[in-house]
């Protein structure tokens, strides 16, 4: 169980070179309220809206890691990112929103079938 460390941390980092198809541990971490730093890989402009929730940055760019983690520093800049982290757990990677999806994936494909 991870959750107690890092809920200990202020914000969280992924800076992967390889490519990550999309990072699950990024959605945990933002769903604790942690603002996400991550390297333009697979999935994290999907998961962090830069400057909203998190940064991302290019892929073994040490001084975009070091800049976006600076830029989270600010005591009432991090708590901000953190909520709307979360929300955007909430309101794109829920389970309940996964399953309206695909509820209506399967619907549009059922009328495509039925025509």
């Amino acid at each position: 169980d991870v959750r107690p460390a890092v809920l200990a941390c202020d914000v969280m980092a992924l800076p992967s070179v390889a490519v990550e198809t999309f990072s699950i541990s990024a959605l945990e971490s933002m769903a604790l309220g942690k603002p996400m730093v991550m390297s333009d890989t697979g999935g994290a402009r999907e998961q962090v809206i830069d400057g909203r929730n998190g940064y991302v940055f290019r892929p073994g760019d040490i001084a975009g890691l070091a800049a976006s983690l600076d830029a989270c520093w600010p005591v009432d800049e991090t708590i901000r990112m953190g909520r709307e982290a979360e929300q955007v757990v909430r309101e794109q990677f829920s389970l309940r929103t996964m399953l309206d999806k695909y509820r209506h994936l399967l619907r549009e494909h059922l009328l495509l079938v039925a025509q």
